[in-house]
């Protein structure tokens, strides 16, 4: 049974370009990446400087400030 309820999802990639064939992309990789942006799990480096403006769980914000 196939779940009908709406999924929100967003185009992250585009590998490929106005005018090409659908058949075929280069080293086979998918022509759209779609994925699921509203659990998002991210590393990232935080210099010294802006570490003390950060706190576990905090909403981000776009574009990041800190």
């Amino acid at each position: 049974m196939r779940d009908k309820k709406p999924h929100r999802r967003t185009v992250v990639r585009v590998n490929t370009k106005v005018g090409r064939f659908a058949d075929t992309t280069e080293n086979d990789v998918p022509l759209f990446v779609i994925e699921n942006l509203d659990v998002l799990e991210m590393k990232i480096n935080v210099s010294e400087y802006s570490i003390g403006q950060i706190k576990k769980g905090q909403e981000r914000s776009s574009p990041p400030t800190f």
